[in-house]
């Protein structure tokens, strides 16, 4: 068909970042989204990744990240400038990773929740790229070493033939079917204080027929000012688990909540249901949210992730108390000498290294040897006490300088990597000013 003709095919973007209410709209004006042909974001990979091919970690104080440099420029890392600082100015490179996942795993679910709304209108939406054709930090939803970014599973989420979701233009919860038939189901809503205060908890009965698009709940009032978790879950007639969804929100814009979470800690049981087939169970124990967790699969003499692997979900986040399963799919050949181990990592939990036969678990906390104030920095000597192979771990760090302006960062390191890291602790930073 041809593109940008009355037949409804369309390209034109956006390709740089939105803001992700920015989707709906655009849906709703109608005018090029009848089948959307090239739509694309920044898209950050993992620090793992990007030491595949980033050869120089040097940074450049020049560019307005000073822990940039040349090569990551080159690979397209500035990309991710415009957004993220409604998450707090990043502390690190491993901090900026991160921060930038979430702001790339929110606008590609917007992307196609936003075609959810309109299936009447909209045949569908494709995106600019899968994957790229070299390594790099934009236009992706899995990286060019077969990693999926955090995208990926948000977009697959949001692609569900039964799904439950938050328009984040006018706050509206509902559920699209692409089943085919009308469906009878629950849809059960919650939301929480950046604190995890719960101010709705609300259970609606609805039908559905196929390819509608329903509304159910608006949240408009409940979410009008401040920072707030929504939790979703869509459930069948009886009550038994369809899916869920689980979004951080903020009409201001002003993610930095986040960096306040508390440490949060997970009970972790793991299994092998055949070869090349693990099932993981996880339950946060805390009083706190764990925010952001992501699973991997390592090899146990070297270290190198395991690729590629399928995961039921990822990089999802758990309520206190609640608890998930994920079942995960691998090349049966990493076992053997290179007996598989399952890494979790994530926002404000330590990583835990579990042996996926035996069930051992330990626990990679930094040791933080020194500190001291240097130009009103706040620097720490920090040691990964992970020995041997290429592991890269993702350390949170909770910083509580002089100031007063305690917030949670993170910190990128290698196995038994020693580091000097030194912390901005004026409350009025920024990119250009770091």
């Amino acid at each position: 068909l041809p593109d940008n003709k009355p037949s409804g095919v369309y390209s034109g973007g956006p390709y740089s970042w939105v803001k992700p209410e920015t989707y709906f709209e655009k849906v709703r004006e109608g005018r090029d989204w009848v089948f959307k042909d090239e739509v694309g974001t920044p898209s950050m990979i993992s620090l793992k990744s990007a030491s595949k091919f980033i050869t120089d970690f040097t940074p450049d104080p020049s560019f307005y990240v000073p822990f940039f440099n040349e090569q990551w420029r080159y690979h397209f890392a500035l990309y991710h400038l415009k957004g993220i600082e409604a998450y707090g100015t990043p502390q690190s490179l491993q901090d900026f990773v991160l921060k930038a996942q979430l702001m790339g795993a929110n606008a590609y679910r917007a992307i196609f929740e936003a075609v959810n709304t309109e299936p009447q209108t909209t045949s569908g939406v494709m995106l600019w790229k899968l994957n790229p054709a070299w390594p790099e930090f934009r236009w992706q939803i899995y990286d060019y070493y077969l990693k999926p970014i955090p995208a990926y599973y948000f977009v697959k989420k949001a692609a569900s033939p039964l799904h439950l979701q938050l328009d984040l233009k006018n706050y509206q919860v509902g559920v699209v079917n692409h089943t085919g038939k009308r469906r009878n189901l629950r849809a059960r809503v919650r939301v929480f204080t950046s604190k995890l205060d719960k101010v709705l908890d609300e259970t609606v009965a609805f039908s559905v027929e196929a390819e509608e698009y329903r509304p159910l709940l608006s949240l408009k009032e409940v979410l009008k000012k401040g920072f707030h978790f929504v939790k979703l879950e869509l459930l069948d007639s009886e009550g038994k688990a369809i899916s869920d969804n689980f979004y951080w929100v903020s009409r201001e814009r002003d993610f930095t909540p986040l960096e306040k979470l508390p440490r949060a800690q997970l009970r972790i049981k793991t299994w092998i249901e055949t070869e090349g087939r693990a099932g993981i169970k996880l339950k946060n124990t805390s009083d706190t949210l764990a925010f952001f967790l992501g699973l991997s699969l390592l090899k146990e003499r070297d270290g190198e992730e395991i690729l590629p692997a399928f995961w039921s979900d990822n990089y999802f986040s758990l309520l206190p108390g609640e608890e998930k399963t994920v079942r995960v799919k691998f090349d049966e050949k990493t076992e053997g000498e290179n007996h598989p181990y399952l890494l979790v990592e994530g926002w404000n939990v330590y990583p835990l290294k579990i042996n996926l036969k035996t069930g051992k678990i330990i626990q990679l906390k930094p040791e933080i040897s020194q500190t001291s104030r240097e130009k009103g920095n706040l620097c720490l000597v920090v040691k990964n006490p992970q020995h041997g192979g290429k592991m890269l771990l993702s350390f949170p760090l909770w910083i509580k300088p002089w100031d007063g302006s305690a917030f949670l960062t993170h910190v990128g390191m290698r196995s038994g990597e020693t580091r000097k890291i030194c912390f901005s602790v004026n409350p009025d930073r920024n990119l250009r000013s770091f």
